[in-house]
């Protein structure tokens, strides 16, 4: 039997990704922090996008200066077919998906953002089953899902009854990053085994920030960091978010199956109630029952896919 590493045995790698979905569930409230200490109006359009271009430029020179402190070389991608590669990544992973996200999370509220984003796992799988065909579907992985799925409804329960509406520059957007998610993730699977996933998430990240911030500045966009001191702060935390939690992100796509990753965005959700209770003052949300019981059936929902997703003989597809 062939040993795992250390990104495929279950206890780090239940870690990693733990500690990958915590730091994004802080982003959404984070980044409305920065538009806050960086005086953007939510119909700033412009200034949004240059905040996600800096941040995502950012990120990615962090993780290609730390991969060459590291390894001590350059760290180029593969020759053969490392355009296309980075360019796919850098398309899908931070420019469409973030220029999608940030302009809805300013347009809608932090529970429709959270609904929206819980159907991540389930999308990605299902994608990663009928469309790549990387995937195997079976009863576990099934179930595990719905569980996080639902979950996500019962956390957002009340947030439903009280503002149901759609948008397509809210919610729209929103559901837009989500596909983008769903088609980088499978796309990084595929890649990861033509090149190293560290080094493409840094270059991808580089190239997409670049085209980011050259949008928002062609539209007129524009940060005040002289506006807070929490600014540059804000802008450095969001940097480093993404290039430490899409880093080892990829790492875990490369050596694991999708579905057994892509389960813990269902997590995302709840850490992104926590951190608006913690950073914007939303408590009631964050100690409602529902919130905690979402959290036990998340929690059942890993556990499944982690545990049983593997097995090859209960197949639905």
């Amino acid at each position: 039997m062939e040993q795992k590493n250390l990104f495929q045995r279950t206890a780090p790698m239940t870690l990693l990704a733990l500690a990958c979905t915590a730091l994004w569930g802080s982003a959404a409230a984070t980044i409305k922090l920065g538009y806050a200490a960086m005086n953007i109006a939510e119909a700033d359009t412009a200034s949004q996008l240059l905040f996600a271009g800096c941040r995502f430029t950012l990120a990615g020179l962090m993780t290609l200066v730390f991969i060459a402190l590291v390894r001590k070389q350059l760290p180029l991608p593969k020759k053969d077919g490392c355009v296309r590669r980075v360019g796919l990544l850098a398309l899908t992973q931070t420019f469409a998906q973030y220029v999608c996200f940030y302009v809805g999370v300013a347009h809608t509220s932090g529970t429709n953002v959270a609904i929206i984003s819980g159907t991540n796992a389930f999308a990605t799988i299902l994608v990663a089953a009928l469309v790549f065909r990387t995937e195997k579907l079976n009863r576990y992985k099934v179930v595990g899902c719905l569980l996080g799925f639902f979950a996500v409804l019962l956390t957002n329960l009340s947030g439903l009854t009280q503002n149901i509406r759609f948008t397509l520059a809210g919610e729209g957007l929103v559901f837009g990053s989500i596909i983008s998610c769903v088609l980088s993730a499978n796309l990084i699977k595929r890649f990861s085994a033509e090149d190293d996933p560290v080094v493409l998430s840094g270059w991808q990240f580089t190239c997409g920030g670049m085209a980011l911030a050259l949008t928002g500045l062609a539209l007129g966009g524009k940060l005040d960091f002289g506006y807070s001191s929490a600014a540059l702060p804000i802008l450095l935390y969001l940097g480093f978010l993404s290039a430490f939690a899409y880093g080892v992100w990829s790492v875990l796509l490369k050596y694991n199956p999708v579905s057994r990753i892509l389960v813990f965005n269902s997590l995302n959700p709840f850490f992104g109630v926590v951190f608006a209770a913690l950073l914007l003052g939303e408590t009631e949300q964050a100690l409602r029952p529902s919130t905690l019981l979402a959290l036990a059936m998340v929690s059942l929902g890993i556990f499944i896919v982690s545990r049983y997703g593997d097995r090859k003989s209960e197949k639905v597809n």
